[in-house]
């Protein structure tokens, strides 16, 4: 995460998206529909017929019809362990404790590519063998040859090259200056749940000076409603806080890759078309819950199934309701 820094720098965002910020409306410390919930869903939290979401739970759109909210929430079922779930936690604790370690490091030798490299390879062999036991599992789940533990390894290693050289970046265009700014990957944030309907939220970083807040994601491609989870994320800052967050950002890591892939930074205004569709988001999984006798459909397309948690629950569904 590392790379964040200078390119949030290039952008100069503040200045560049100015006239996209000020039309934010939807803030999470309004009092107001949208951003609060209200009528039924309202009295069934306060009745605590239902119960305030996390945010990447309410923004995980991977099920066009939301069958992981009725298999997780009302039918109470865990899951499966799927290499998709496992990968993403080994990426999540390396990125993290990578960015923890190294973001204020000022080393001049990270100019020589070798020694770029070994200080990537030292980390990572080191993460290696005090994750290996979580590592071990890749090899018993992988359902496919792209699900390679080896290459895996082989891009975070390429992934922790980047980010150095983009750390040399950053301390060369700031001519060495001690930067004031720092990422942190350990915030905790605990909005009003009963207005808001989001639960402790636990983004994987933010920049307080640059109004920057977001998450790792990793997998087969970026999907369209990843930008969904940042925007969650700032409205229960703001509530919070009662301090505005702007700017959204997705570090994506891709996984199943037949080639080589560093991880990739989109970065966003948190505008109010994201807002509304978390908003949106929030209240289709509230509908579930509240109608707990009703299962929602089955997807029609079914594509993104093998790399659901819940697979075999609704497989199990479908058979009983033939």
């Amino acid at each position: 995460m590392i790379q964040i820094m200078p390119k949030i720098n290039l952008l100069n965002f503040k200045n560049e998206f100015k006239d996209e910020i000020n039309r934010i409306t939807y803030r999470g410390y309004s009092k107001e529909p949208p951003v609060v919930v209200t009528g039924a869903y309202y009295s069934a939290l306060n009745a605590g017929e239902i119960k305030p979401l996390p945010v990447g739970e309410l923004s995980n759109l991977a099920c066009p019809t939301r069958m992981d909210i009725y298999m997780g929430r009302i039918k109470k079922k865990d899951g499966k362990t799927t290499w998709g779930r496992v990968t993403g936690q080994i990426i999540d604790k390396c990125i993290h404790d990578f960015t923890k370690q190294y973001q204020n490091e000022k080393d001049s030798k990270l100019k020589v590519f070798d020694h770029l490299i070994k200080k990537s390879s030292d980390y990572l062999d080191s993460f290696v063998e005090v994750n290996k036991r979580q590592i071990g599992k890749l090899n018993k789940l992988k359902s496919t040859p792209e699900e390679d533990e080896n290459r895996l390894i082989k891009t975070l290693d390429y992934t922790l090259r980047y980010e150095l050289s983009m750390l040399f970046l950053q301390n060369s265009l700031t001519n060495g200056k001690a930067n004031n700014m720092s990422i942190n990957c350990e915030l905790e944030i605990i909005p009003n749940c009963m207005t808001t309907g989001i639960s402790k939220a636990t983004p994987d970083f933010f920049i307080p000076e640059l109004s920057i807040i977001g998450d790792i994601k990793s997998g087969v491609e970026f999907k369209r409603y990843y930008p969904l989870t940042a925007a969650g994320y700032a409205l229960a800052y703001e509530n919070a806080h009662n301090t505005n967050v702007d700017l959204g950002l997705i570090y994506f890591f891709p996984t199943r890759q037949r080639d080589f892939s560093l991880a990739h930074l989109h970065i966003f205004v948190i505008d109010d078309i994201l807002r509304a569709a978390f908003f949106q988001a929030r209240d289709k999984s509230f509908e579930i819950m509240k109608d707990k006798n009703n299962y929602p459909p089955f997807p029609e397309n079914d594509t993104g199934c093998s790399f659901c948690k819940y697979e075999d629950d609704c497989k199990l569904l479908r058979l009983r309701l033939r």
